[in-house]
């Protein structure tokens, strides 16, 4: 993992919300550190949007640094496009305990840093990665197996897609293998859309 972080871009500062000192829910008393994002934050682009930080995040402060991470690195290289170039945020922005869902109220408190990242950045396309993100950013709550590669308004602002499909860390798992292709077409055709390829 140590390689891993060495190569992970923070976002801008302006970028960087909340701050470290947050105690909007009850997540600030079990946190190690606040993880506001990675990648350049520039304008236009990509963002990937998961539920929440990990163990690996939590540690490190740092989204997608973990397995799901390694993994999702390795699908952007296979398209030749460096983890630098998109952006990785997650509804929450501290870890639940035991990586459990989000609670709603724990949304409710975080969701608005989310927005105002993903107004500032004004990307091309958000793809949401697993059912949470997708149903806190769009609404959608059907299953991704059914519907993965599709695209629905964000809730925020109807003018952006996100698109939905798998979280990285369901297509590593046993159950997920199947997956991994329709995970790796996903992501090609959002890195399209976006401008990437």
């Amino acid at each position: 993992m140590g390689y891993l972080l060495m190569k992970i871009k923070r976002l801008p500062k302006e970028l960087r919300i909340p701050k470290k000192n947050c105690t909007r829910c009850g997540l600030s008393t079990t946190r190690t550190n606040v993880c506001h994002g990675t990648g350049p934050g520039l304008k236009g682009g990509l963002v990937f949007v998961g539920e929440g930080p990990g163990h690996e995040e939590d540690i490190s402060g740092l989204t997608f640094c973990g397995r799901a991470g390694v993994h999702i690195n390795g699908v952007l290289k296979m398209f030749k496009i460096p983890r630098n170039h998109v952006n990785f945020l997650n509804i929450l922005k501290c870890r639940p305990l035991g990586n459990r869902d989000p609670r709603i109220s724990e949304v409710e408190e975080c969701i608005l840093f989310l927005n105002r990242q993903i107004e500032i950045i004004e990307p091309k396309l958000v793809v949401a990665l697993g059912r949470v993100a997708c149903a806190y950013l769009t609404g959608f709550t059907d299953s991704v197996i059914r519907c993965h590669g599709n695209l629905y308004p964000w809730l925020h602002n109807t003018n952006v897609d996100v698109m939905y499909t798998f979280h990285p860390a369901f297509v590593i798992r046993p159950n997920g293998h199947k997956y991994k292709n329709s995970f790796i077409k996903d992501i090609g055709n959002a890195l399209r859309f976006a401008g990437l390829r």
